[in-house]
Order: structure tokens, then sequence, then C-alpha cells
């Protein structure tokens, strides 16, 4: 099993590319089956791709507070005085104070009163990378059995309760399915741009569009997975490869800059914010929007956010993910 200690170009642009479709995502435009149906996905393959279990349970644990908890808590804190001072049926009073018990439970937001919110990925996350800690393989992939028929037991009798403990059920397979490439991380990074791999990304595509076209919408954060799971699933894998030909192309054509480094170590800083608030502020404001439009305001939310994450980074690193070291 490959260490995964080098740095690869490409998977910051599959990063960014994914934040770019998940912003668009959330101004939801008619055409939102086909980008709900990579674009949760791909996330949680990439972060298959770069998770690795620790040599031991404290490492583990210490890793995870500071990467994972500590950001979403100190996101969620913000977000919570953003909806206090900006929304009139929103005070700072006992039931708004709720979000934060409810988030410990994994709830996200969904008929609870508050909750995670956009950071019910993190938490999911969370729990898919413990299980991955503490849990023997034999275990794992009888679980990759045994949660997508879960999730299938659970859509079906209409269980659909906006927790990301639940989510797990839906995720597991695309984190799975990343931990599985990481022994081929190599390969995809010094694959051959000729006109077989056009041709798959061809192919892949016209799966991705006949998905969305007929699945239905994919709402992980719900546990649901439109009409059939295995076609969400082929859905997930096959965006994901477009995503990473077009993050591979980036790479060998364009390399890399600090802007984009800047959008890829921010990514928790990004869904955390990103519809919370920004989106919350356009919408506060009636901003104006339609199908074609929302591709230039997702790409200038995207854009918005190098200078937001440089301060961050430079000020509170802490917010994402990062120690401060002194």
């Amino acid at each position: 099993m490959p260490q995964n200690k080098q740095h690869y170009i490409w998977i910051d642009y599959m990063k960014v590319y994914g934040l770019y479709f998940i912003v668009l995502g959330h101004f939801f435009p008619s055409y939102s089956s086909y980008i709900y149906a990579f674009n949760v996905p791909l996330f949680f393959i990439v972060s298959g791709i770069l998770s690795s279990k620790e040599r031991d349970f404290n490492t583990f644990i210490n890793k995870s507070i500071f990467n994972l908890i500590i950001p979403v808590f100190i996101i969620m804190v913000i977000i919570y005085i953003w909806d206090c001072l900006t929304h009139s049926e929103i005070s700072f009073n006992i039931k708004s104070l709720s979000r934060f018990p409810n988030a410990l439970i994994g709830m996200q937001g969904v008929n609870c009163g508050g909750g995670l919110g956009a950071c019910w990925y993190i938490y999911t996350l969370f729990v898919l990378k413990f299980m991955w800690q503490i849990l023997p393989k034999q275990i794992l992939r009888i679980l990759l059995v045994l949660l997508p028929i879960t999730a299938v037991f659970l859509t079906k009798n209409g269980i659909t309760p906006g927790n990301s403990i639940f989510s797990v059920t839906v995720a597991y397979p695309f984190f799975w399915f990343g931990i599985f490439l990481r022994q081929y991380i190599d390969k995809l990074n010094n694959i051959n741009l000729n006109w077989k791999t056009f041709a798959l990304t061809g192919i892949n595509l016209f799966i991705l569009i006949i998905v969305g076209r007929f699945n239905w919408i994919f709402y992980m954060y719900l546990n649901t997975y439109g009409r059939y799971l295995i076609l969400a699933i082929i859905g997930g894998i096959a965006g994901t490869y477009v995503v990473y030909t077009m993050a591979i192309l980036s790479e060998r054509y364009f390399n890399t800059n600090k802007y984009l480094r800047t959008l890829s170590v921010g990514s928790i800083v990004i869904l955390g914010f990103h519809n919370s608030i920004i989106m919350d502020f356009m919408r506060l404001h009636n901003v104006s929007i339609n199908d074609y439009n929302v591709l230039l305001y997702s790409l200038l939310i995207m854009l918005l956010f190098i200078p937001i994450n440089m301060f961050l980074e430079k000020y509170c690193p802490i917010i994402m993910g990062k120690r401060v070291h002194r």
C-alpha cells in the first residue's frame, strides 16, 4: 500500500473542480440531477484516495480533532452568529442553540431545528475514517454490501432523516472505491492522454448523462440515491472519471499556481461557508438567478474564496485544519 506522501497537483484540480460543482449544485438549476449525480460522490472518492490508516488510534483521534472537528465547530459558530444577525426568525436563545447538540448526533438541519448544515459531509467523512481505522478488512468488505442494502431499506421505507450517520450507508461505496484506487495512484498520475483515454472519458460522460436523466436527483445528505442505488454508484464513478480527465489535462497544460493550492487546502472553508453565508447573502438581497448566470456566480464565489482562504491561512489556520506553530 503506497504511503501517498507525494503531492499530486491533479488532485488539487479535482478538488477545485468538485468544489465548483458543489457551489453550482446549491443554486439548484434545472440540470441539478446531472450535477448531483457526481459532485458529492467525487469528494468521497478523492477523500478515500487521500486517506490512510494511522499507526495508532491516538494519532487518528489527534489528527481528526485538528483536521475535522475543530474546523467544523468554528464554522458552525460563525454561521450561527450570521444566522442570528441576519434572520429575524432566529435569535440568540436556547432554541437556536439546539443546533449544536443536534450536530453532535449528526443532524444536518433538515426538520431538526438546525444542525450541521453543509458541514454534514465532514461528519460523514469522520465516521468513514473512524470505521476504516478500527475495523478489520474482512468487516469492511462485508459492510460494502450491508451498508448499501441498508440504504435501500431506509429509502424504500421513507426514512430520510438528514443525518450524517445515515449518509454513511450511501457514501461508503465511494469512499471504499477511493481507498481501492490508492494502490494505483502512480498509474493515475502517469496516465497517457491518448485517444483511448478520451474515448473512455466520452463513454463515462455519456453514462453520467444517462444517469442524470433517468435516476432522478441524488441527495446523499438525505441518504437517498434517486431511483436505483446501482445507477447512483455508476454515475458517481463515471462523473468522477470525467473530472479526473479534466484535472489531468489541467495539470499537464497549466501545471499549478498558489491560487489553485489556496482553494484546494481551504476546501473545508468553502464547503462550510459558500451556501450558509455567501449564497444566503444573495438570497437575502433577492439576487436574480437563472440556469445560465449561476455558472458565472459559482465561478465568482470560488474566486472570492481565494483572498478569504489566503487571509485565514495566514491569521487563522486552525479553521483550515492546520495547527499554529510558534
